[in-house]
């Protein structure tokens, strides 16, 4: 985005309001508020391309398309107008805008009215408490709540008192199925420590741990998938968790609670751990590297590590830089003891409830001639409580074969907004460009860097739910070089949330 008016006003007031004459020449398309609407009569559009000219689409937040909306064009436009700079945050940096700091404000935000009786007090309420807060600039944080309330997440009410805000019901549902979500975590975690302090025996205590994993994923999974201990077909290794599509494909063999079944009926495995440290990392690490190196199916497996404890906090000095040296380990002849042979062969997840919560994705590289490359995310979020499960489990749905609808609104369920959660702190797993040296099944194009960029890209969109295993394929085959550059991979690696 290039917007000379635009940087020199923030420049100069720190803030992006504009008034009018407008001159098409001066503004680019992008998401509008005015910044003078009452609190209770917010109005929020978008400025937008018709020919050489722009267009104002404007209308109230409650009711965008009520009477009260407007289309016009922006040089017959009477009102002020400013930018809503959450909506495209990469834009505005590229520009010279500052947008952390108007994040900072949203998550303030945030918190005030999380910790509020029915999440909601007087908007004079919430801007005494803002601006109270030193870390944050005072002079822009009423253009951040309109901002913030534009996007959905706020609405105000007129009330005798005064003008209450509140959070949209949207954003009310999510907090409430947070401490839902919540509360399986903290359960696990209860009954783990109870158990420690009645019994030393590590073995029971182990396959206790494993059980209420299991449990909880029995509760939460659709019924399509099954929830078990056992074995793949041809891998020698027992698998703590293993879970399977039940409605699609038998069990080759069941005793108890023990089974063994097919290779391509497996959608997740997780090993669970009592404490995760660098050596019982390198146990599960075995363990998936030895059942899933030479997998390369189309859609990957989801393979998680979960473990009740940690001695770690700051993944910067824990999991995430074991699991960065473990992959970089080489025998004596030089080569990988964990090869990524393929795209994807990585663990996914590995997450310890209220303590760390580690991704496996992609970097992308402008270069062509180079593929996505294998990373490791630390997803942060000022937000309290533990959301690292709630992420942990939010992947394993995302690897979930279902349809699209049911696939929505079950990652859904376990997701975040794009306003407290942020992915942009990851690592590349190897020093050296890495390549892969198997080909993705039925897909030999992920072998050309500028095609594996289109496979990287149309998995994500499987994981989001909009995408099945037809349309993946169907998109990196075809896929043909143009003039422009690939898309742009939305591996969690390059998204800023």
């Amino acid at each position: 985005m290039s917007n000379p008016v635009a940087e020199q006003l923030y420049s100069t007031s720190n803030r992006l309001q504009f008034h009018p004459p407008y001159m098409d020449s001066e503004f680019v398309p992008g998401n509008i508020y005015d910044p003078s609407s009452p609190w209770d009569q917010l109005r929020g559009g978008a400025l937008i391309p018709s020919g050489r000219s722009l267009l104002v689409a404007a209308g109230n937040v409650e009711n965008p398309a009520g009477p009260e909306s407007v289309v016009e064009w922006l040089s017959g436009h009477k009102g002020k107008i400013a930018y809503n700079l959450l909506t495209d945050a990469e834009g505005w940096r590229h520009a010279g805008v500052d947008v952390s700091k108007y994040f900072m404000v949203v998550n303030a935000i945030n918190a005030i009215l999380r910790d509020a009786t029915g999440y909601k007090m007087s908007i004079q309420e919430l801007l005494d408490a803002l601006n109270a807060d030193s870390s944050l600039d005072r002079y822009i944080i009423e253009d951040a709540i309109r901002m913030y309330a534009t996007l959905g997440y706020l609405k105000f009410v007129k009330q005798e008192k005064g003008i209450q805000v509140l959070f949209s019901d949207a954003k009310r549902y999510e907090y409430e199925r947070r401490s839902y979500l919540r509360s399986f975590a903290d359960e696990l975690v209860l009954k783990s420590r109870r158990i420690d302090s009645l019994i030393r025996h590590s073995g029971t205590i182990g396959s206790y741990r494993e059980a209420l994993l299991r449990s909880m994923l029995k509760r939460l999974l659709p019924a399509r998938y099954h929830v078990d201990t056992g074995f793949i077909e041809d891998c020698p290794r027992q698998l703590d968790i293993i879970i399977w599509d039940g409605g699609n494909y038998p069990a080759l063999f069941r005793e108890a609670d023990v089974v063994v079944v097919s290779r391509a009926s497996v959608r997740a495995v997780i090993e669970v751990k009592t404490t995760l440290n660098s050596g019982t990392l390198r146990e599960a690490l075995d363990i998936i590297s030895g059942t899933f190196s030479e997998d390369g199916r189309v859609l990957p497996v989801f393979k998680g590590v979960f473990a009740f404890e940690t001695k770690y906090v700051d993944d910067r000095d824990g999991a995430r830089v074991w699991l960065q040296s473990l992959y970089n380990e080489t025998s004596e002849t030089g080569s990988y003891k964990y090869p990524l042979k393929s795209f994807y062969s990585s663990v996914t997840a590995v997450c310890v409830p209220n303590r760390t919560c580690i991704l496996h994705g992609y970097k992308d590289s402008e270069n062509e001639h180079i593929h996505p490359q294998p990373c490791l995310i630390q997803p942060a979020t000022v937000e309290p409580g533990d959301w690292q499960t709630a992420r942990f489990l939010q992947t394993l749905l995302e690897h979930l074969i279902l349809d699209r609808d049911a696939k929505k609104a079950a990652v859904k369920e376990f997701s975040r907004t794009s306003t407290d959660v942020a992915y942009r702190d990851h690592v590349t797993i190897f020093g050296d460009i890495w390549h892969p040296s198997m080909l993705v099944h039925d897909l030999p194009q992920t072998m050309y860097p500028p095609t594996s960029k289109q496979y990287v890209h149309a998995l994500e969109l499987f994981f989001e739910g909009a995408l099945d295993e037809r349309d993946v394929i169907d998109r990196t085959r075809n896929w043909k070089p143009t003039n422009q550059a690939a898309p742009k991979s939305d591996a969690r690696a390059d998204k800023s949330l």
